[in-house]
């Protein structure tokens, strides 16, 4: 995975550019990005949330997921929410009520979230 470093009200975050969040070992991938970084906040597009992340049978997601909450890394992901049903559906409206990740529709959401509301 690529990534970039994003300032924005004199606060930064981890952008993923390219690359996709497929096995958990991307986890750590995402940890090492913030810490090479010096931060505790990431965005992976939904471009980057592969097949095997979206089908929570696969336990990448969880696992994933797992991995920032144990650096204490927040993370947030602009999606289109009504895209998916059933379980991913889910998985975000469950998420979504936490204070380790979300999902939004709009950048603009995302980012505020991730600098002000996440920290």
């Amino acid at each position: 995975m690529e990534y970039t470093k994003i300032e924005k009200n004199g606060k930064h975050y981890i952008k993923v550019v390219s690359g996709l969040i497929k096995e958990e070992n991307d986890g750590l991938s995402l940890v090492a990005a913030c810490a090479e970084h010096d931060t505790n906040k990431v965005m992976p597009p939904s471009n980057c949330l592969s097949e095997q992340f979206l089908r929570l049978s696969t336990r990448v997601a969880g696992q994933v997921m797992q991995k920032l909450v144990n650096y204490n890394i927040k993370a947030v992901a602009v999606i289109d929410t009504k895209k998916y049903r059933g379980k991913f559906s889910d998985f975000i409206a469950e998420a979504n009520r936490g204070k380790c990740f979300h999902a939004f529709e709009d950048l603009e959401q995302a980012e505020s979230w991730l600098i002000e509301e996440g920290k």
